[in-house]
This record gives structure tokens, sequence and C-alpha cells, in this order.
């Protein structure tokens, strides 16, 4: 997925600049796309050619396969790069579109928004296309809010990430009983009398802050950092800039140095000194659900799901007590000349996503019931919450209500800057984390007002 990876800025950061000097332009000039009536646009004629789709996952694959098999439709799956990234912000800036599907990612690691663009009018009003108003009404409340304006869909969520706090409750039992042996022989890794003790050392529960999680650990959290460091760095900035968007929001603030001390420590933790054991009782890490094995003992062979983890809701540094997360979404290009085709796709992957794959095979898909394991974590029945955290009813409540406290981060473009000029001269030694805070505040005034912020 391209959205947890930083990509370069060069051209595409100038394309987007551009971009968002000329967007108002592009849907206004046509009346917005996005309260366009759909009937319309569905009884015109479908111009030649293959439908094309532009995106990274894997799933796409599944949908594109479910919708020829179904219906026959030529689809050209075109994978996501920079390349396609700076042709479809161009394209929206000039009215046009190169891409009739778009599987886009909102949240960190990208140098655009994915959620300003149901604003702009950029994506299509898919509210109508048969089977994606009933899946969209059966996900978590946040993708509905996410996806939704004015009770009108335009976006269909396919995947939801999350960090969280994931024990290894199958490690534990094994301590417990008395069976580390064979809990390492089991899962192919070797449980050392360092994991033994913190086994003993850790609790599992939620803990209030990073802080206290990262002293739960021996070696003042090395431990815990050396396996987990970038996804804690991560989890850190995605909680803090979930306030961006409101009133006296700031970078330069105390918490902010706070949360830049706290990366550093976790980027210069994981690349120094030797792990002392292999099977951590805990992982901070997206979702961290359900994994499979085939178990050929039996005949026919079928997948079996080994024990679920047991998942908590990580420390966060937003004052709202709010969760970061990120949405992979599908959606039509407004400018598309494709569109019944494109709605038909978005119908088959709504389909896969609510229902599952019809190909569905325990064996060869295991965890795949639903597109992926990500893509069952979008859906709030108990069908997909087994998937993702098991039947017992205690992981499922604690799994939704986890949920309930998500929300989307914004201004995606601005934290990749971030993330590829400012944060690099403070680990660097360059700047300390007060002069990092600042610069980083005086950055994203200049963002905003680039953005007519």
């Amino acid at each position: 997925m391209r959205g947890p990876f930083l990509r370069g800025l060069s051209m595409a950061a100038a394309l987007w600049w551009l971009f968002s000097l000329t967007a108002c332009a592009g849907p206004s000039a046509q009346g917005s796309a996005a309260s366009a009536p759909q009937e319309a646009q569905i009884e015109e004629a479908d111009a030649p050619g293959p439908l094309v789709v532009v995106g990274m996952s894997e799933i796409t694959n599944v949908y594109a396969e479910a919708m020829g098999a179904a219906l026959g439709t030529d689809v050209e799956l075109v994978q996501t790069s920079n390349e396609t990234d700076e042709r479809m912000i161009a394209d929206f800036a000039a009215g046009r579109a190169s891409y009739d599907v778009l599987e886009l990612f909102s949240g960190m690691g990208v140098y655009y928004s994915a959620d300003g663009f149901v604003d702009k009018g950029f994506y299509a009003d898919i509210t109508d296309v048969e089977g994606v108003r009933e899946a969209v009404q059966a996900m978590l409340p946040v993708l509905q809010a996410h996806v939704s304006r004015d009770g009108r869909c335009f976006a269909l969520p396919t995947e939801l990430r999350t960090k969280t706090l994931s024990f290894d409750g199958a490690l534990y039992e094994a301590w417990q009983t008395g069976s580390l042996d064979t809990y390492g022989r089991e899962h192919f890794t070797v449980v050392t009398d360092a994991d033994a003790r913190l086994l003993d050392e850790m609790e599992k529960r939620p803990y209030d802050t990073w802080q206290e999680l990262m002293g739960a650990f021996s070696n003042d959290g090395f431990r815990l950092l050396h396996v987990s460091g970038d996804a804690i760095a991560s989890a850190l900035l995605e909680q803090y800039v979930l306030g961006m968007d409101e009133e006296g929001f700031s970078f330069d603030t105390e918490g902010f140095v706070s949360v830049l001390e706290l990366k550093k420590a976790c980027f210069s933790e994981t690349e120094t000194g030797a792990l002392d054991g292999t099977a951590p009782p805990l992982r901070v890490d997206f979702n961290s659900f359900s994994t499979y094995f085939i178990d050929r003992s039996v005949s026919p062979p079928t997948a079996v799901r080994e024990r679920n983890r047991e998942v908590f809701a990580p420390p966060t540094v937003d004052e709202k007590g709010r969760l970061a997360a990120s949405v992979t979404e599908l959606a039509v290009n407004a400018f598309s000349t494709r569109k019944k085709a494109a709605f038909r796709f978005l119908s088959a992957a709504a389909d896969v996503g609510l229902n599952g794959r019809p190909d569905y095979d325990p064996v060869l898909h295991g965890a795949m019931r639903y597109g992926s394991l990500y893509s069952a974590a979008c859906y709030a029945d108990n069908a997909h919450l087994v998937e993702v955290v098991g039947e017992e009813p205690e992981a499922q409540a604690r799994w939704l209500a986890l949920t309930e406290r998500l929300a989307v981060p914004s201004s995606a473009g601005f934290l990749t800057a971030f993330h590829n000029e400012i944060f690099p001269m403070y680990l660097d030694g360059a700047i300390d984390a007060a002069q990092c805070a600042a610069l980083t505040q005086q950055r994203y005034e200049m963002y905003r007002m680039e953005q007519g912020g």
C-alpha cells in the first residue's frame, strides 16, 4: 500500500501546488461534478476502450476478476506510481480523466489528501450504484462519514488500517502452561529467557501514555521500539495532527516537542544494539488481526485461523482521545467517459466487501474472504468481526469501542513534506526539537496559504 510509505515530492509537489490554485475552477466550470445527477450520466454511452483502474492493492485484481466473471468487461489495471499520481492531479486541474476508477488513500504518506477530493467535486456520486449503499451502510460509522456528504456517497472504503496494541495471547498461554518450546516449534521462532521475563513484566491491558507503555518493557523500552519503533513513530505524528483543521492548532508547542523527542527515540533505538529474543509478547502495528495457516493433516486440506491476537487501543497524544486511521477507497473519476463500466466495477467491489468473493476457497484464500483482513475491518457486523478479531464477545466489543475513537488525518501532503524535509534535520542533529517544532509551524503556515486557507 502506498500510503504508509513516503514517496518523493519533486514534480508531484509542484503539480499539487498548481492543482491547489486551479482546483476550484475545474469542476465548477461544468457545474459541480459532485452534485451532477448521476442518472443522466449512467444513461450516456461509454466511450470505447477498456475500463482503466489505477491502484496498488492486490484486492483491485479481486474486484476486476469478479467484474469480468460477471460481465465480461475488459479492465486495464494500472499500478500506482509517482507518474500516475502526477497525471491524476494534472487531469483533475484540466477536467479530464486518464483513469476511470481511482484507488486512493486517505492518511499519511501521500502528497495529497484524498479526503479533499470529495469536497472539490472530483468523485462521481455513487450512492445509487447497485450494492454500494448497502455496503457503506454496513460499515463503521467513521467510514460512512468519511465518504458521505449530505446523505450522498462519493467513495467506497475498501480497507481500514489503524495502529493497535497487539498481544500474542498464544505466547502468554504457552508461558503459563510451561509449553514455550511447543509454541516455538508451531510458530517457527525461538522463545528466549528474555522473552519469558517480559511475559512476567508485561500486562495485557491498555496503557495511558506512550511513555508508560515503553517503560513497561525491559531496558527502557528498547525491545518494544526495536520491533515496533517505526509504527510508534508514525502513530505519534498521526495522532497529533488529528487536530490540524481545528482553530488554534499549532506545531510550535511543548506537546509537539514531546512528540518529536519520542519519535527520535523510536528511530535511535531501532537502529542500535542487538535484539535479545525473537518472540516479543506485544507489537504495535497496523491492525494485527488474525493469521491463517493450512492444516494439511486433514483431507482435503483446510485453512485454519491461528489464534487471534488480543487487540487493545494504543495510547494517544490527541487531546480528545482520538486514534488515527487510514482508509483505502475506490472512487469513480467525475470526468470519466466510461462511467457505466466504472459503476459496475464499484458494484462488484461492494459485493465482495459485503458478501465475500464469489470464488472464495479457504485453502487458496484464507483470510481474504472479503478481499483482505483490512477489508473485513471496514464492517461492523458479526461475520466480518469474526474474521478480524475472532468470536470472543469481549474481543469484538473491545475492537468496536476502539473504532468509535477513529479519525482520518487530513492535509497529508504537508505531512509528507515534514518527513522528507524537516524531520531529517532534527534526526541528524542539525536542529533541536524546539527548533524543529518552530520550523514545522512556519512551513505549515506557508502550506495553508498555498491552499487558500
